[in-house]
């Protein structure tokens, strides 16, 4: 990435093959110059073992942050936000959660979260597990109610 855009692949974040855009696939780069998305250095500081280190997952050079400094401060790649036709949005890091800075909606807060995709998803397929769990549960009641109202 350090050699500049050159094509599709550019566009993509190369750890998780996601297309790169402007919420929790931002481009961040590191200090080697190569991109990778926010949500990907977000997991990635959490299983580093050092605190303000990150080493790059494909060349393997370490970005040192300043203390307290999160990944979301990290340098977005605009020249890949350009070729998407995107604009940067301000993505922050509340505990462990990518939160987009939102200052429109709330004055007051500054900081409007939306959910991760995959939460949505997960809570969704939740939601239809505990709707079947109490359909089996009602079903096998009812049954046992009709079976022993006719005996």
């Amino acid at each position: 990435m350090s050699e500049g855009l050159c094509g599709e692949s550019e566009a993509d974040c190369p750890v998780c093959w996601n297309p790169f855009n402007n919420t929790f696939r931002t481009p961040k780069l590191l200090e080697c110059q190569h991109s990778f998305c926010i949500e990907c250095l977000a997991h990635l500081s959490l299983v580093s073992p050092a605190r303000n280190r990150l080493q790059c997952p494909l060349c393997r050079h370490p970005t040192v942050l300043p203390s307290n400094q999160p990944i979301t401060e990290l340098p977005t790649n605009s020249d890949v936000l350009r070729l998407l036709k995107l604009e940067p949005n301000h993505i922050i890091l509340e505990g462990r959660q990518l939160c987009l800075k939102d200052e429109q909606k709330s004055r007051s807060s500054l900081r409007q979260c939306i959910r991760n995709p995959q939460f949505r998803i997960f809570a969704y397929l939740m939601a239809i597990i505990l709707t079947v769990t109490l359909l089996l549960i009602f079903s096998i009641f009812w049954t046992k109610q009709f079976l022993w109202g006719i005996g």
